[in-house]
C-alpha cells in the first residue's frame, strides 16, 4: 500500500471567530465608534470594532452584571414584600429560589462545567464565598429592603471578592510595535487522513462493521508510515479484538495486512495504537551484513520491527541465567534461517558455543550442520543430549563447590546454546525427551540451554511433555507463518492466528518474550545465497557458500573458537565414550556412511547395512547399543529423573464410533492439556460455532467431554484412558 500525503487548501472557515492579540490593542481607537464616521465595508475575515471592545471587556464587567442582577431581584423581593407585607415569608421563598436554581443550574452540564473550571482556575473557596454571599445578602435584603448599608454592602463584596476574577481576566497591555499584517491561515485538510477515516467509518466503526463505533483520528507521519488512535465504544472491544480483525481492517483500508500494526496504548485499555505501514521494512531484504548491532546485554538481534523502532531481540543471557527457547513456523516460513542467525549472533559474543542437532541429518541446515562446535543427526541425537544432561549435573556440582550464584558466560566457561531443528523427529524417541526435559529445567542456572524449531507447538512435538515446552517458552517463543489456526492456543501473550501471516514473506513473526516486551511484527535477517547452481558444479557449493561474503557459512567462520571448559569436556566424554573429543572423527564416519548408502541406492544396490524404515518414526529401533549402556553411567539422581518419564510413547486415539467432526474437536481437546473454550475451538476445527456446540452436546451425552465449571473450558472426561503404546 502506497499513501502519499496530498493537502488542499481552501478558504478561512467563516465560523472561524478572530482572537484578540496585542496588536488588536494597538490598533484600538474610540473614534471608531463614532457613529458618524463613515468605513469602508469590512471583509468577513475582519472584526468590527464594537466587538473588539466587547471582548476586551465582557469579562472585566461580569462582576458589575452580577451586582445588577442582584439588585434588581432585591427590588423584586421589596416590592414583594411591600404588596404581602410578610417580609419573613418572602425571605424564605427567596433563599429557597435560589437553592432550586443553583441545583437546576448544577443540572445543566454547559453551566456546571463553567462552575467547575472557575473553581480549578480561582479556587473551590473562592467559588464557595461568592455563592454564600449571594445567597446571604439577597435573602436578608428580601427581609430588611434595601437601603444604604445593604448597597453599600453589595459594593464593597463585588469589589472584594471580584478582585480575584479581575486579576484572572485582566486585560492586557497594548504593544508599542506596530501591528503586523494579518493574513488569513488557510484551512488545511488532509485528503489522505479524510479518506482513511471514511474508509474506517464504513467498514469498521459502522453498525454492521468489524468494530461497531470504533473511531479513528490521528494520522501522525512516521519514518516508515503513519500512525493513528482507535478509540473503542464498548467494553467488548479489546486490543486482542482488534489484532484479530486485522485481516478484515485491511479490506475495508484497503491496503495489506503486513501493513497494519496494532499496540495498546500504557494506562488507557479503551484506546489502540494503529501503525499503517508507507515505507514497511518488512517487505524489504534484510542482510546480516554487520555484528556490531545493540539490543542490550544479554540479547540477540532478531530482525527490524515493523514500525522501524530498531531490532526485535532473543533474551540469551540475564542476570545468573541464560535462556532457551521455541521457534514454531510451518515450511518455508524461515525457521531454519532464524535459527543460524541466532547461532552465528551468539558465537560472535565470544562466550557462547552452539551445538546443533538436525532431524534430518543434516539437511535441514546444512551451514549450522557444517560449522557448529558439535553437530549431530538423529543416530547421535540421544550421545549429545546425554553429554549435556551430565554437564547440566556436574557444573550444578562445580556451582555449589566454588560457592557460585546462577552462571556468568565468559571464555573461559563459556554457555552451551543447543539448537534441535525439527525436534519433533528427536523427541520421538521418550529417553531423548527425558534428557531434554532435565537440561531445561536445571541447564538455566549453569549456562546449558535447548533452543527447538517445528512445525507445531502442541504437546505431541515435544514428545508429549508439557514441561519441556513450558519451559522452553520460558525463555524465548518465536511465531512464523502456520496453517495451524490452533497454534496461538498454546503461546500466553499471542493476541493474533498466525495462519493470517504472510505466506510469501520469509521470517515474518512475532516474538514473545517472557519478561514483557513489545509486540510488534519483525523480520528475520537473511543472508546472502549462491545462485541456483547446475549438478556439475555441486562438488564446488561448500567452499563457494564459505568464499561468498554475508553468507550463512562465512559468518560462521568469522566467529572467534571458543574452546569448552575441561569440567564441561570430561563429564561429556565420560558418559559417550569419548563422544565430545572425537565428535569430529564420528561426524565424518556418519558422513561418510551415508554417501555411500546415497551412492549406492542411486546405482540401485541396496547397502550392506540397509534396514527398510530404520529413520522411520513409527519403526525406529529400540535403544540398545553402546549409548544406551552408556546411560548406565549417569549420576543416580538423573538416573531416578529418566526413570520417572514413560517407558515407551504413547499416541491419543479418540474412542470408537465418533463422526468426523466429533473426532476433530475431540483432538483439539486432546492437544490442549488445559481445555478449551468454544471460541478456542472453533478456531482449532474450522466449524462454526453452531456446528461445533453440536459437536460437543454430543460428546457431553456420550461421556467423552465434560465442562466442569460454567462457562469454563471444555475438557476430556479421562484422556490418560484414550492412550496406546506406539
Amino acid at each position: 500500500m502506497t499513501i502519499t500525503r496530498a493537502r488542499a487548501a481552501t478558504g478561512p472557515s467563516p465560523a472561524a471567530e478572530p482572537a484578540i492579540t496585542d496588536g488588536d490593542l494597538a490598533s484600538f481607537n474610540l473614534s471608531d465608534f463614532n457613529p458618524k464616521a463613515t468605513t469602508p465595508p469590512m471583509g468577513p475575515e475582519q472584526g468590527r470594532p464594537r466587538d473588539k471592545f466587547h471582548k476586551l471587556t465582557a469579562k472585566q464587567a461580569a462582576p458589575h452584571y452580577v451586582s445588577a442582577c442582584l439588585m434588581a431581584a432585591a427590588g423584586a423581593a421589596q416590592f414583594a414584600t411591600t404588596v404581602s407585607g410578610e417580609p419573613g415569608i418572602v425571605a424564605a421563598t427567596c433563599a429557597t429560589v435560589l437553592f432550586v436554581a443553583g441545583v437546576i443550574l448544577w443540572i445543566i452540564a454547559p453551566v456546571r462545567y463553567r462552575i467547575t473550571t472557575a473553581a480549578k482556575d480561582l479556587g473551590r473557596g473562592w467559588v464557595i464565598s461568592v455563592a454564600c454571599s449571594i445567597l446571604t445578602w439577597l435573602t436578608y435584603t428580601a427581609a430588611a429592603g434595601i437601603d444604604v448599608d445593604t448597597v453599600a454592602a453589595l459594593v464593597g463584596g463585588t469589589t472584594v471578592l471580584g478582585l480575584r476574577w479581575w486579576r484572572q481576566h485582566r486585560i492586557p497591555n497594548p504593544s508599542t510595535d506596530p501591528p503586523a499584517p494579518v493574513t488569513p491561515k488557510p484551512v488545511v485538510i488532509d485528503t489522505v487522513l479524510r479518506e482513511l477515516e471514511e474508509r474506517w467509518l464504513a467498514e469498521v466503526g459502522s453498525k454492521h462493521g468489524v468494530m461497531p463505533g470504533a473511531t479513528l483520528s490521528g494520522g501522525t507521519p512516521t519514518d516508515v508510515g503513519e500512525e493513528y488512535l482507535v478509540q473503542f465504544a464498548t467494553a467488548h472491544h479489546t486490543v486482542s479484538m482488534l489484532i484479530n480483525k486485522l485481516p478484515n481492517i485491511a479490506v475495508g483500508l484497503k491496503c495489506e495486512v503486513s501493513d497494519l500494526i496494532v499496540e495498546s496504548v500504557p494506562g488507557d485499555a479503551s484506546r489502540a495504537r494503529l501503525t499503517i505501514l508507507t515505507k514497511s521494512p518488512l517487505k524489504t531484504r534484510t542482510v546480516f551484513d554487520t555484528a556490531d548491532i545493540d539490543v542490550g546485554a544479554g540479547r540477540l538481534p532478531l530482525g527490524l520491527w515493523g514500525d522501524g523502532t530498531g531490532y526485535a531481540s532473543w533474551r540469551l543471557y540475564t542476570a545468573n541465567s541464560m535462556w532457551g527457547g521455541v521457534i514454531i513456523g510451518g515450511i518455508g516460513s524461515g525457521k531454519s534461517v532464524l535459527m543460524a542467525a541466532i547461532a552465528i549472533a551468539a558465537r560472535l559474543r565470544g562466550d557462547t558455543i552452539t551445538w546443533f542437532i538436525d532431524g534430518q541429518d543434516g539437511a535441514s541446515n546444512p551451514a549450522l550442520f557444517a560449522e557448529s562446535d558439535w553437530a549431530a543427526g538423529r543416530e547421535r541425537a540421544k550421545e549429545m543430549l546425554t553429554a549435556a544432561a551430565e554437564e547440566v549435573t556436574w557444573r550444578s556440582r562445580q556451582n555449589r563447590s566454588k560457592r557460585w550464584s546462577g552462571f556468568t558466560p565468559s571464555p573461559t566457561r563459556p554457555g552451551i546454546l543447543i539448537q534441535i531443528d525439527e525436534c519433533h523427529l528427536i523427541f520421538d524417541d521418550p529417553e531423548c525427551v527425558a534428557l531434554a526435559e532435565y537440561i531445561a529445567r536445571v541447564g538455566r542456572k549453569v549456562g546449558i540451554a535447548l533452543v527447538c524449531a517445528s512445525q507445531y507447538a502442541g504437546a505431541k512435538t515435544f514428545g508429549g511433555s508439557v514441561p519441556l515446552r513450558s519451559s522452553l517458552m520460558q525463555g524465548n517463543a518465536v511465531v512464523l507463518y502456520t496453517t495451524s489456526k490452533a497454534e496461538k492456543n498454546f503461546f500466553n501473550g499471542l493476541e493474533l492466528d498466525p495462519s493470517q501471516l504472510p505466506s510469501d514473506m520469509p521470517g515474518f513473526g512475532y516474538v514473545i518474550d517472557a519478561a514483557g516486551g513489545k509486540m510488534a511484527p519483525f523480520r528475520g535477517r537473511d543472508f546472502e545465497r549462491l545462485p541456483e547452481v547446475d549438478d556439475l558444479d555441486q562438488d564446488n557449493l561448500p567452499d563457494a557458500e564459505a568464499d561468498l561474503k554475508h553468507s550463512i557459512t562465512w559468518w560462521l567462520r568469522q566467529c572467534p573458537e571458543i574452546l569448552l571448559d575441561t569440567l564441561s569436556v570430561t563429564a561429556a566424554d565420560a558418559v559417550t565414550g569419548g563422544g565430545y573429543t572425537q565428535r569430529r572423527e564420528r561426524q565424518a564416519e556418519d558422513l561418510g556412511r551415508w554417501d555411500d548408502q546415497v551412492a549406492a541406492m542411486e546405482q540401485g544396490i541396496l547397502p550392506a547395512d540397509y534396514q527398510p524404515g530404520v529413520d522411520s518414526p513409527t519403526t525406529r529401533p529400540a535403544a540398545t547399543g553402546p549409548v544406551a549402556r552408556l546411560l548406565q553411567l549417569v549420576p543416580p539422581r538423573l538416573s531416578d529423573f529418566l526413570r520417572r518419564s514413560p517407558a515407551s510413547p504413547t499416541t491419543t486415539v479418540p474412542p470408537m464410533g465418533l463422526s468426523p467432526a466429533e473426532e476433530a474437536v475431540w483432538m483439539a481437546l486432546a492437544d490442549a492439556e488445559s481445555g478449551l473454550k468454544l471460541g478456542q475451538l472453533v478456531a482449532a476445527t474450522d466449524y462454526s460455532e453452531t456446528y461445533v456446540r453440536g459437536q460437543l452436546d454430543n460428546l457431553i451425552e456420550a461421556g467423552h467431554v465434560e465442562q466442569p465449571k460454567k462457562f469454563g473450558p471444555y475438557q476430556l472426561t479421562n484422556p490418560a484412558a484414550e492412550t496406546v503404546a506406539a
